[in-house]
């Protein structure tokens, strides 16, 4: 019997590069006003280096309050930066809820926005972490354009599978120190209570969990359960915003949810 011999490829499909050209966490913005920052190195909050007058309009948050109970002047803490990631992402790779080509769909607008926030801040050498759990936990660090080859490459790792919620390691990394950002976001495209009572604890504290709902292929019915408590979350003051599709990554991600939907 004569066979033939047969030679086997292996094809990668390499997610889209979105250009995002804006993009900012509320505890950015809070900075940006604090410490008259613009984009690049964020301040890193153990590193105090001095008291300034405070300035009409700027965030509290960093409020000297045992001088402005002493004196009764008002003035902001000011902090050095720092070489640790200024933004950390937990990126969901629990699989989806939808079967067939709905399911992939859904992945790749994760993963679609994912890449082009990395590329936005990795551009701007805005120190990133982006975090991941699966069999074993996905990370990457990087603080300039030289990095994103090296991370584009890697999201071949990026395999949806069973596992812990992006939320649950986020306070892990919290817990054991593995967690040094200045702004915290998570991608997920479940509706999943547990992520939304971490951006709802994390309101008080000095660097609120930003979150980014891909809604693709959600059911509507279950996604008009969440979406009222969502926006209220919204109007306290938390960082969210929704992508219904592939098609409108890059300005669903320029915009933040402030307004209920009719």
């Amino acid at each position: 019997v004569l066979r033939r011999q047969v030679w086997f490829r292996t094809f990668y499909v390499y997610p889209r590069v979105l250009p995002l050209q804006r993009f900012s966490t509320v505890t950015e913005r809070s900075e940006r006003l604090t410490q008259g920052a613009s984009t690049g190195a964020v301040p890193d909050f153990a590193l105090f280096s001095q008291l300034r007058a405070y300035r009409a309009g700027e965030s509290l948050h960093h409020l000297a309050w045992k001088k402005f109970a002493s004196t009764g002047t008002p003035y902001i803490k000011v902090y050095d930066t720092s070489a640790e990631p200024g933004v950390a992402i937990y990126f969901d790779l629990r699989p989806t809820e939808n079967p067939g080509l709905k399911a992939l769909e859904t992945e790749d607008v994760s993963v679609d926005i994912l890449v082009a926030l990395v590329k936005y801040y990795l551009d701007r050498r805005v120190p990133i972490a982006v975090r991941a759990p699966g069999r074993s936990v996905y990370s990457f660090r990087g603080s300039g354009p030289d990095g994103f080859r090296r991370f584009y490459l890697s999201t071949m790792e990026l395999l949806f599978q069973p596992t812990m919620s992006p939320a649950a390691l986020y306070r892990l990394d919290k817990q054991t120190g593995g967690y040094q950002s200045g702004s915290a976001i998570i991608i997920t495209h479940l509706l999943d209570p547990e992520i939304f009572s971490t951006v709802d604890g994390s309101l008080a504290a000095e660097a609120p969990v930003g979150l980014i709902l891909n809604r693709s292929g959600q059911a509507e019915g279950k996604r008009k359960t969440v979406v009222p408590y969502l926006y209220s979350l919204g109007e306290r003051g938390a960082d969210i915003r929704f992508v219904d599709g592939p098609e409108n990554i890059v300005e669903s991600l320029e915009r933040v949810v402030q307004s209920r939907e009719k």
